[in-house]
């Protein structure tokens, strides 16, 4: 078994050193009115600015994503609790 993995990761690296490596800072112009989700008509709507770099722009939508699964999950939780009656809990 041990050979058969040494021998998976030997054509991992020969895959990867024939695709080349890149190089460890890449300067790349970020576009936030490219980005997913700004759509006409408003395109990338940030009125009061918040978004001035990437890395605020990915912190924000990351947090985004996270208050909104929480917020699906509560709803979900409220549901739940409508359907779902525990003996001695009614009300």
């Amino acid at each position: 078994a041990s050979a058969a993995a040494a021998a998976a990761l030997a054509g991992l690296a020969v895959g990867s050193s024939r695709r080349g490596a890149r190089p460890a800072r890449v300067a790349r112009n970020f576009a936030k009115e490219e980005q997913l989700g700004a759509q006409a008509p408003l395109g990338f709507w940030d009125p009061l600015g918040f978004c001035e770099n990437e890395e605020k722009f990915k912190d924000f939508r990351a947090k985004e994503l996270k208050h909104g699964r929480l917020a699906m999950m509560g709803a979900l939780g409220m549901l739940v609790q409508s359907v779902v009656q525990v003996p001695g809990m009614d009300g």
